[in-house]
């Protein structure tokens, strides 16, 4: 949001108090990203433990690329319909 030309327009929360809206919307894009780096953790711990064999890696990256794939191909359908 913040690459953006007109941010200033964009990112209104508080009228009339541009240093209040952007301490307010970094402070929500920090909160964000701390709260994405966190289910990015336990996700990570989910589906990829430290104990697992490449074997059983092998089957999981090919499970999860398949379910995308089924997931693209739903979407590919809704959208023909």
């Amino acid at each position: 949001m913040w690459l953006v030309y007109d941010a200033k327009q964009r990112l209104i929360y508080i009228p009339n108090y541009p240093l209040l809206n952007f301490l307010l919307a970094t402070g929500i894009f920090l909160a964000l990203s701390n709260w994405l780096f966190e289910a990015t953790v336990v996700l990570n711990d989910a589906l990829v433990p430290s104990d697992i064999t490449a074997k059983a890696l092998g089957r999981r990256v090919a499970a999860a690329a398949a379910a995308l794939t089924a997931l693209y191909a739903l979407v590919a359908v809704c959208r023909a319909i």
